[in-house]
């Protein structure tokens, strides 16, 4: 697609003479923008070439700012003074969800603040009716139709969003991956309250895993992940496919020394890292002798090993303190 940036049909007669002038206004302000001259090929001094001029109106363009860039060219002082005009795109301050939306006018304010925050430029436009878009899909209308009108205003710009969300799909099965039995496939479903027939709502199901996760988590299952994908069969229903991983149970301790007034939480953060990997573990090993050395024994030193099978791992931090050092 062309971009919105043209040179006046003349400025060829003025190939070759020398630029003596660059300026840039906008709504018929003159602008003095470092950021704007420094976008420039056709520099003072030197002459002027039609490539240059195309390369300058492509750099500015590239900032984002601008609904269109236009430059003219006028003799001047033995050369050519070019004069750059900026129109600057409108600003949306306001919007407003207008038809049947289905899900609340507060939601769908808050994820377009959280994508492109309370005011934007209009050249966003796109972009929020995209966003509304795969949001209507995560929340089941998958063919939610999103249109976009600008109103004008003397004190600001509204973006005007026309909404039909259509029918929400339902769940024709859910799929569970990474269980070992039916017996616990039928404890997750329940759960997490799933039942074939019922209306999909991505948001609400995450929150739901997101929760069974931290409590994985809380059982000491550190690594556990939930999440899902889904499958469109129609127009009326999808299957979803939820992907399990619990992981060994993992538990953590000191061995050897006495870290005094410190605990295993403070100082090795799998629990709050939801993790084991070993580039972590081998950083709590630092972290656990510097603690140590500034407490005054110098030469700690601390090395961690990993024990168990595929269901239960042991980390196990061996702890040399050394002599305490002290200031005499």
């Amino acid at each position: 697609m062309a971009s919105p940036v043209s040179a006046t049909s003349d400025i060829d007669r003025f190939v070759g003479q020398q630029v003596v002038e660059v300026v840039f206004v906008s709504n018929g302000i003159q602008i003095r923008d470092p950021a704007v001259y420094d976008l420039i090929e056709t520099d003072v001094g030197e002459p002027l070439a039609i490539s240059e001029v195309r390369e300058s109106l492509t750099h500015l363009f590239s900032l984002g700012r601008y609904g269109g860039i236009s430059v003219n060219a006028v003799a001047r002082d033995g050369g050519v003074a070019l004069s750059y005009d900026l129109q600057i795109f409108g600003v949306i301050d306001r919007f407003e969800f207008i038809g049947k939306t289905e899900l609340s006018d507060e939601d769908l304010r808050r994820e377009v603040i959280r994508n492109h925050g309370e005011s934007f430029p209009e050249n966003v436009t796109a972009s929020v009716i995209e966003t509304l878009r795969t949001y209507h899909a995560g929340r089941g209308y998958l063919d939610a139709i999103v249109e976009a009108n600008i109103r004008r205003f003397q004190r600001g710009n509204t973006l005007s969003l026309t909404i039909r969300a259509g029918n929400r799909v339902r769940v024709n099965r859910w799929l569970i991956t990474g269980v070992a039995s039916a017996a616990l496939n039928n404890r997750l479903r329940d759960r997490l309250g799933l039942e074939d027939g019922d209306f999909y709502d991505g948001l609400i199901l995450d929150q739901r895993l997101s929760e069974y996760e931290a409590e994985l988590h809380g059982l000491r299952y550190y690594e556990a992940r939930l999440s899902h994908t889904v499958e469109r069969r129609d127009d009326t229903a999808v299957d979803v496919r939820l992907a399990v991983y619990r992981g060994p149970r993992i538990s953590v301790t000191f061995d050897g020394d006495e870290v005094p007034n410190a605990t295993v939480e403070d100082l090795v953060p799998v629990a709050r890292e939801a993790s084991v990997d070993e580039d972590l573990l081998e950083d709590a090993d630092l972290l656990i002798a510097d603690y140590l050395r500034s407490l005054g024994y110098r030469d700690a030193e601390v090395m961690h090993t990993r024990n168990g099978v595929v269901d239960e791992i042991s980390i196990i931090f061996e702890v040399n303190r050394g002599p305490l050092y002290r200031v005499a």
